[in-house]
Formats: structure tokens, sequence, C-alpha cells
């Protein structure tokens, strides 16, 4: 039997200290030239311990760099930055192709037009950093803290961001193409023109998924996984009940009284309320909200923001039957003519008293609804 050992020499070598405060073409040259420095392996077996030595490039590992200033157009090809102190500092147009910074600390520091190609960023703490238009392909973030990142204009191609946290990091004009998620946490982050090609969510071992999209990866991860999940939305869309209307005293009763109704009839109804601000992300969400839905009851009575939301629902969901209702008498507003062209929007149901909105008013309606179902 054969026991393997490795003593690797973790404290940063003082002639690379050295080196690195002499001036930035001394570095330069003397990391282009291939200087090195020296590792032991030893053998252990039962005749005797044999020794090789084996050849790497500079070792500055759980060096604190912070004391050496700004770094611009220095080259750190290969160098072992493995539990440096990086923090606060900037990097132009630096050279890191290949680098180890595992473990490294690097809050709040800044990197600008530099090369990470193939570097190591396992278990590394990047927090509130920023590395803008940088190349980072095939890098390996695999348990890295990107808290705050911004990788503004940069390539995260075929890189590992497994069991990574990316929270409110910045992917503005990113590109995460061919990228692994697996384990990944995404919380708040901003993709705004992000280019995500075939980002993988499996494991090693797991047959090959991939998405366009890493805000949905661990969802469709789930789906795909777990059928726990899989009968949960199934119960979830089969349960929904959206309630559209407005929430004016006088409107108010006849909503709540529809939302009971249908809660001892075991659905799960949503309500919104109409009288607040609109916005985009308002009306997203509602759209959203709608697909999961069963179907959709809409108060059509004094509707002034209903119509808009309408607009965004009927025509992109043929399954999900709309039931139309209205006080009294009095014609609906012009435009809905629109809608009663789409067979599943229903006839309007009438009510001419708040205490008509009974079991009765609703029996009826979910009658004709599954009935178009």
């Amino acid at each position: 039997m054969v026991v393997v050992t490795y003593q690797w020499l973790f404290m940063a070598d003082e002639t690379h200290i050295e080196r690195l405060h002499s001036e930035r073409e001394l570095w330069n040259k003397w990391i282009s030239e291939g200087w090195k420095t020296q590792e032991t392996v030893e053998y252990r077996t039962h005749e005797g311990i044999a020794r090789r030595v084996l050849k790497t490039r500079a070792d500055l590992s759980k060096l604190d760099l912070t004391r050496f200033g700004a770094f611009n157009d220095y080259q750190f090809y290969k160098v072992n930055l493995s539990e440096a102190d990086l923090s606060g500092l900037t990097f132009r147009n630096c050279n890191f192709r290949k680098a180890n910074l595992s473990k490294a600390k690097i809050h709040g520091a800044k990197f600008y037009d530099c090369n990470f190609d193939y570097c190591s960023f396992i278990q590394s703490d990047s927090t509130n950093s920023e590395y803008i238009n940088c190349s980072l392909i095939g890098v390996n973030f695999s348990r890295a803290n990107l808290f705050m990142v911004n990788f503004s204009v940069s390539k995260l191609i075929k890189s590992s961001l497994k069991w990574g946290q990316l929270i409110e990091t910045r992917f503005y004009k990113s590109e995460l193409s061919y990228s692994q998620v697996y384990g990944t946490s995404v919380w708040n982050c901003t993709f705004e023109d992000c280019v995500q090609n075939n980002i993988s969510i499996n494991n090693i071992n797991e047959p090959k998924v991939s998405i366009d999209n890493i805000e949905v990866a661990q969802f469709v991860y789930l789906l795909i996984n777990n059928p726990a999940i899989r009968k949960v939305i199934d119960t979830v869309t089969s349960k929904v009940v959206l309630i559209l209307g407005r929430f004016t005293v006088d409107r108010i009763q006849v909503l709540q009284s529809i939302r009971n109704e249908l809660r001892n009839q075991n659905y799960v109804p949503v309500l919104f309320d109409f009288e607040k601000a609109q916005s985009r992300d308002l009306t997203e969400t509602i759209s959203a909200l709608a697909h999961l839905s069963r179907f959709i009851i809409v108060d059509l009575t004094d509707a002034r923001s209903v119509p808009q939301e309408l607009s965004h629902i009927v025509p992109n969901l043929p399954s999900v039957p709309v039931q139309p209702i209205m006080e009294g008498a009095s014609a609906v507003y012009g435009m809905f003519e629109h809608f009663e062209r789409y067979p599943w929007v229903l006839k309007v149901k009438r009510y001419y008293t708040h205490s008509e909105v009974n079991d009765t008013f609703l029996k009826i309606i979910l009658q004709d609804i599954e009935n178009k179902k």
C-alpha cells in the first residue's frame, strides 16, 4: 500500500513579496519568464521516502495585499493568491488568468478590464466588489459569496456558480451562457440585458438540464426532481380564483361576499385593490396570478382600472374562463364588447342588491364555469 502526502508551502514566499514591491515591469517580466517556487512532495512507502520537486508559479497565499495600493497592468498569471486579502484594492487591466483565489478575501475590491479566465474563486468572499468589463471564462465560483457584486459588462461563460450566493448581485449587460448553477442561491439580482443561454441546473451524475434564465433555475429543478412540488402546483391551479374589482366603500361588500362564498366552496380566492396606483409590476403580478387561476371573476360595476388588466389577461388565456358580474341593468363600458368575442369570456351575470351575491348566485356562476371547462 502506498500513502502519498503533500507538503504545500502556504506562506507567501519572501522573494515573491520583494518582487511585488519592485517596479511593475520587473514583476511582469519575472512572471512572464516563468520564475517558480519549489514545493516538495513526499511519497511514503514501505521502502522509505522518495522526494521530488514540483514547479508552480509565485506564491502570495495568505498575503495581505491591501498595503500595496492600486495595481495597473500587472501580471498575476497562475499566481497563488489563495486566502490572500485583496479588500478595497483597485486593479485595472490586470491578467489573473489561471490564478488561484480560493478562500480569498476580496471585500469592496474593484476590477476593471481584467482577465480571470480559468481562475479558481472557490469559497472566496467578493462582497460588494466590482468586476467591470472583465473576462471570467471558465471561472470556478463554487461556494463563493457574491453578495452585492457588480458583474456589469462581464462574461461568465462556461463558469461554475455551484452552491454560490448571488444576493443583490448585478449582471447588467453581462453574459452567463453555458454556466453551472446547481445549488446556487439567487435573491433580488439584476439581469437587465444579460445574455443567459444554456445554463446547466443539474448536479453531477444527473441528466443534463439547461435553461435560459437563472432566476427560475431552482424552481425548474424542483419541478423536475420533486413530485410533491408538482402536486402542490396542480392543487394551486385547480383552486385559485382571481377576483378583480374596485375597493370603494360601496363595492367592497360585494367582493368580500364573493370571496367568503368561494372559501366555503374550498377555493382559494385572491383579491386585488385597484384603488391603489397602477404600475407595470402590479399588472405583471396580476397577469401571473391569472395564469395560475382556475377561473376569474371580475366586477364591471363602475369599472376604471379593470379594463387595463383584462387587456393583459383575456387574449392570452383561453384556458381560464372569465366570469363578469355587474350590479343593476346599466350597460357595461364600451370597450368590453371586444372581450365578449372571446369564447372563454362568459355572459355577464347581474345582481341588483348586495344581498343577492350569496351562495345561490355563486353556485349559478360555478355551474356555468364548469360547463365551460
